[in-house]
C-alpha cells in the first residue's frame, strides 16, 4: 500500500531533510516498536522484497531473554482471565465488566492508561495486583516473542536500522 503512494525514507534521512525543510511530498518513515520476533518473521521479508527502509526501536533488556514487557503481561492477563468482571481495581468499589471482547478491550485500555501514569516500581506492584484480581497464572517468559541478537544482526546487515526504545 505505502510503496506506490508515498516517498518512503530512512528515519535518519527524514530527520535530516526535515531539519533543512527539504522533506519530499508524501514522505513517510516506517518504524516498529519493541523488537518483537514478528518484525523479522513477517515484516522483514516484505520490506526486503520491496526494498523499503525501516527502523526498529529495540527494548534491549528483553532481547533474546523470552521475558515479557510490562504491557504484554497486562495483555496476557486480560486474554487469559475467565473472570466476568474486574472488581475494586484500581480503586475500591469500581467494577469493570469483562463479558464481551469489547468490554475486555475497553477495560484493558483504561487499565493500561492508568499503569502508564505510574513510575516503574508502582506499575509492577499494580500489575501484580491485576494478575491476582483476574485470577490468571502469569507468564513471565514467552520464548521467541522478541528478537534475539543473531536476528538483529541479520536485519542490520540487510539495511534495517535500530534505535533504543526505553
Amino acid at each position: 500500500f505505502l510503496s506506490p503512494r508515498y516517498n518512503i525514507l530512512h528515519l535518519h534521512d527524514a530527520v535530516e531533510r526535515l531539519k533543512v525543510n527539504e522533506l519530499p511530498e508524501n514522505a513517510v518513515t516506517i518504524t516498529f516498536d519493541d523488537g518483537y520476533y514478528d518484525n523479522y518473521e513477517h515484516a522483514f521479508p516484505i520490506l526486503e522484497s520491496l526494498n523499503i527502509p525501516a527502523t526498529i526501536f529495540l527494548t534491549t533488556g528483553v532481547i533474546g531473554t523470552g521475558e515479557l514487557l510490562w504491557h504484554d503481561r497486562v495483555f496476557s492477563a486480560f486474554n487469559e482471565t475467565t473472570c466476568w468482571s474486574l472488581d475494586s481495581y484500581p480503586h475500591e468499589g469500581l467494577r469493570y465488566p469483562l463479558r464481551t471482547e469489547q468490554e475486555r478491550i475497553q477495560t484493558r485500555d483504561g487499565i493500561l492508561k492508568f499503569l502508564k501514569s505510574l513510575d516503574q516500581k508502582s506499575r509492577l506492584l499494580w500489575i501484580n495486583r491485576l494478575v491476582e484480581k483476574l485470577k490468571v497464572k502469569e507468564k513471565f517468559r514467552v520464548p521467541g516473542l522478541m528478537l534475539n541478537w543473531d536476528e538483529v544482526k541479520i536485519l542490520h546487515k540487510n539495511g534495517i536500522t535500530f534505535g533504543a526504545h526505553t
